[in-house]
């Protein structure tokens, strides 16, 4: 019988993970202008995610534009925070979503604005994408979102 090893991956759903996230999907290619839009700051969870990112950014000398933006775990929600932020922050070149509802909002709006996923703007989500796979395809464990 062959013992099967564990395959070492990126699970964002813990800390470590949501550190190697920020490493390797927004600071590997050279991301500095970085924003955070997450779900309801009332799950530990939100609050976690927002706190283990904003660590792997202040280790990497790299600021959170504009602070955390806390809202519903929604595919609403994402346009919505995504509406503002091209706005405020013009240069923006990548967006680390608290979930994959959360993302696809994002990149709905993104790509409304004639933004190129992932060229102009990197999309990370913290866990896969719900909703129209064919639109939005997650690459690997780190969820970067490749618009289709």
């Amino acid at each position: 019988m062959r013992v099967r090893q564990p395959r070492r991956r990126v699970d964002p759903g813990r800390r470590p993970g949501r550190r190697a996230v920020g490493r390797r999907a927004l600071l590997s290619p050279g991301r500095r202008r970085i924003a955070h839009i997450s779900g309801d700051p009332g799950y530990r969870t939100a609050r976690d995610r927002a706190a283990a990112f904003r660590q792997a950014l202040d280790e990497a000398g790299v600021p959170l534009v504009g602070g955390p933006r806390f809202g519903q775990w929604s595919q609403r929600w994402g346009r919505q925070a995504a509406a503002g932020l091209p706005a405020a922050h013009p240069d923006v070149d990548a967006i680390f979503c608290g979930s994959g509802q959360v993302a696809y909002g994002v990149t709905e709006v993104l790509r409304e604005l004639g933004r190129d996923i992932p060229d102009d703007v990197t999309v990370v989500a913290s866990h896969g994408a719900i909703g129209r796979p064919r639109r939005l395809v997650l690459r690997g464990s780190t969820g970067v979102a490749r618009s289709r």
